[in-house]
């Protein structure tokens, strides 16, 4: 992976996080579970858009 894959990922990971907040009214970041629930459908939505959903080796 290179340095412009890494960025690609944070940059999706933060608009993940920003679409959330914007659809989300009750999204409390102070909330740790629901910030934990937040980072974990980041993570996972990024390694599926990043892998074009084979990050099982299964297609």
């Amino acid at each position: 992976m290179n340095i412009q894959d890494e960025v690609n990922q944070v940059v999706l990971h933060k608009l993940i996080h920003a679409y959330g907040d914007c659809r989300s009214a009750n999204l409390n970041w102070a909330n740790c579970a629901h910030h934990a629930c937040s980072e974990i459908r980041a993570a996972i939505l990024v390694v599926i858009a990043t892998t074009n959903g084979n990050f099982c080796g299964v297609t």
